[in-house]
């Protein structure tokens, strides 16, 4: 398996051959700045523009400015790209402007890109709910935004789904992910965590899920989002499929560090992966498979932490026309799946995911 981050080819001299910076356009919240320059760094992205929604602009400090001090600022994310000479755009922020809109739900900002040639990514789940999908399919089509870093989509989860035959029948799924505020919500956890469930045992029957938020200055404890990009917190969830199939999820965006797992349990052994390798064994235990990469996750020796390297090489990967592209994803059923773990949190029951995609308009 290749290194996460690939070496410069060589010239006919033998020194390293080094691509020009793709300009970019960033969306973000002020305290994302550190984590975005180094994603810029290692994915090869020149920072030309940079903006906020109204609702970080209210608290925003220089940190932004401080970051990318050669970018010109903006206010107006519809009019910037519009006008743009950045060939790339990632909206890192759902937060919302002045209406209450986020521009992850805005599908003419989509058509725009589109018709722009201009690449557009998001780190968080565009657009955020079955009926705002049903919107997008309706106009004309417009694919929405791809969602960076999704471990369905990286390179070791590729490998992984590669040896499913000899996994066997898929039984059980666990998967854990944690990351600190900076690095995406909750929201963007549990979209992730959803599309891995789906790829590995479709849609589920029913879904039982709890949120802790915590609690507020007065002690009162603060109900769950409604939304999937305004959830904060911790999430766990257990989901039940026909045929006697289930699978867990342990996430939270306020636990520091990032990390990402996955274990599946088949008939014919154990699949478990994370963010740079997988190993799989047999029924007894012994070993049939492992990979890994070696990514430069070391911040002192220079490498971006594990967070800014992981988004980095799938921008990286996405934006190369030679690199092999994920599979579709049914966002549909993702999304369905996402919203009726947020409705189980808030209703102490068991929700169920096609009801949720029948209410949106769905199949």
């Amino acid at each position: 398996m290749s290194d996460l981050f690939e070496q410069p080819a060589e010239n006919a001299s033998g020194s390293a051959e080094t691509a020009p910076p793709r300009p970019a356009l960033l969306w973000l919240d002020p305290e994302q700045a550190a984590l975005l320059r180094s994603v810029a760094d290692h994915a090869g992205l020149e920072v030309v523009q940079a903006g906020m929604p109204a609702s970080a602009r209210r608290s925003a400090s220089s940190d932004v400015l401080d970051a990318f001090e050669n970018a010109q600022p903006f206010d107006d994310l519809r009019h910037a790209v519009a006008s743009t000479d950045a060939k790339v755009v990632l909206l890192a922020s759902g937060g919302e402007d002045d209406r209450g809109a986020s521009m992850l739900d805005d599908f003419e900002l989509v058509q725009t890109c589109r018709e722009r040639g201009i690449a557009l990514f998001a780190m968080e789940p565009s657009p955020g709910s079955v009926v705002d999908l049903s919107k997008f399919e309706a106009a004309e089509g417009i694919d929405p935004v791809r969602m960076v870093p999704m471990l369905r989509d990286s390179r070791v989860f590729g490998d992984a789904m590669e040896l499913l035959d000899q996994l066997g029948r898929v039984r059980t799924v666990a998967i854990s992910a944690r990351c600190g505020p900076r690095q995406g919500t909750l929201g963007a956890r549990l979209y992730d965590a959803m599309a891995i469930v789906h790829a590995l045992l479709g849609l589920p029957d029913r879904i039982d899920a709890s949120v802790v938020t915590g609690v507020t200055g007065s002690g009162v404890y603060q109900e769950p989002a409604t939304s999937i990009r305004k959830l904060r917190g911790d999430l766990t969830a257990n989901i039940r499929f026909a045929g006697g199939r289930a699978a867990s999820l342990a996430l939270s965006d306020r636990a520091g560090a990032w990390a990402r797992g996955v274990t599946a349990l088949g008939e014919k052994g154990c699949l478990r992966v994370n963010d740079a390798e997988l190993e799989l064994t047999g029924i007894n235990g012994e070993l049939l498979d492992r990979s890994s990469i070696a990514p430069p996750f070391d911040p002192a020796s220079g490498g971006p932490d594990r967070a800014a390297a992981i988004i980095a090489d799938q921008l990286k990967r996405a934006l190369d026309v030679h690199a092999p592209q994920p599979t579709p994803m049914d966002r549909a059923r993702v999304l369905a799946m996402c919203e009726a773990a947020i409705l189980s949190a808030r209703t102490g029951e068991a929700e169920y995911p096609q009801t949720i995609l029948q209410m949106g308009g769905q199949r």
